[in-house]
Parts: C-alpha cells; structure tokens; sequence
C-alpha cells in the first residue's frame, strides 16, 4: 500500500482530496475527528460489496489452484508469490475438499514457488508445523485471494490495525556507503510478508502508537 508523503492543510480539504490520493492509501492524521472519505485502520470489517473498489485494492485475486487430498493437503499455484505466513483464503465455484472452508483465514506455509501447505495461524505457518489435511471428495473451480489484513465470512474482509503498531521496511539497502537493516526486535519478526508490514503489538513500544487512516472513495 502507498504512503501518502505531502502532510499539509490541503489534504484534508475535500476539494484537494481526490486528486492527492487513491484508494487504500494511508496517510497520518493528528485531527481529532476522522476526514470525510477516510475510515480509522482500526482492523474494523467492512462489507465486501458495499467497499469493493477498497477490498479490491487491499486483497489481491491470484486466479485458480488445486488442492490435493492429502495430510498435509498441497495446494498448487504456478509462480504464487507467498512467503511463509501470507494470509489468504479460497473460494469455489462448486465444493472444497473437506479440512478446507471458504472465506476462511490461512496462512501459507512454502514449499516452493508453485505448492504450499497452509495453516490456521501464522505462528504454526512459520514453525510449518500443524498444516491441514483434507480429506473427502472436491468439485468446480478453486481461487485464492490474497488477504493480508483478514477475512471474516463470505461478507466481509478487515481494514488494516494500526492500533498500537507502526509500519516497518523490511529486507536492506545502501544508504551513503552504510548499510540500512530493517528494526527487527525479535525473531518473530524476521519473516515478515510485505514491504510495509505491521510488527505484532509485542514488538512495539507505546511511544510508537500512531493514528493512521485509510481513505475511500466508494462510499
């Protein structure tokens, strides 16, 4: 998700809005009332359909895949992308395999750059430990969404948590000749799956707390 970096009077002025930002960027705010056309990243859910464009921006279709009868079940998906403890969920035009229940958060626990198990929390996709099995027959089209932030049922998904966590780069870079790591506190968060991640509240101090939104437009 993009950063908005120009913090001024103008962005919260309604006319400016539209043209400085997009949906599911995030911004800071130090006002005391939430914006108009802004929602709190509070990890509130919201309505799939009522917020599409913005479950659109912040969860990712990555097309169909196949799921073996198996313990651990092993879920095939050419050139997926994930890393261990990448949150996701399946659809299905017609039946899943026992063991596996749409619009259900997994978490994807690698094999290579086309299969992965997946798990039912994140600490045992990480430890790859405690994967599901299927069993029982399976029919129609599988999909698996990307949904970094949650899913809650077929009707909603989750808004990005800031409440106590502030975002933090991942992986290195080269900065006036010095070397540039990522604040990694503790091994929890060595592994974590995107640019722009939220560490476990554990990993915080309470100094770091900010006040985030996230800006919609399909209201």
């Amino acid at each position: 998700m993009k950063v908005a970096t120009r913090f001024n009077a103008d962005l919260l002025d309604n006319q400016h809005v539209d043209d400085i930002m997009g949906v599911g960027d995030i911004k800071m705010s130090a006002t005391l009332v939430t914006p108009p056309k802004f929602l709190l990243c509070d990890g509130s859910q919201l309505n799939r359909i009522t917020y599409s464009t913005l479950h659109n921006a912040i969860t990712q279709n990555k097309g169909e895949c196949t799921i073996s009868i198996a313990a651990p079940a092993v879920v095939t998906l050419t050139n997926h992308g994930f890393v261990n403890g990448d949150r996701i969920e399946f659809t299905t035009t017609d039946t899943l395999p026992t063991g596996i229940t749409p619009y259900t958060n997994y978490y994807t626990n690698i094999i290579d750059a086309n299969t992965f198990y997946v798990c039912l929390t994140r600490a045992d996709a990480r430890a790859k430990t405690n994967r599901v099995g299927t069993s029982g027959s399976q029919s129609g089209a599988h999909s698996i969404r990307w949904v970094p932030y949650g899913t809650n049922g077929a009707d909603y998904f989750l808004l990005p948590n800031f409440q106590a966590v502030v975002p933090k780069g991942i992986g290195t870079q080269s900065i006036n000749t010095r070397t540039k790591y990522a604040p990694f506190c503790c091994a929890c968060c060595t592994t974590m799956s995107s640019t722009l991640d939220m560490i476990d509240n554990s990993c915080i101090e309470p100094s770091q707390m900010l006040i985030v939104l996230s800006q919609v437009f399909d209201m």
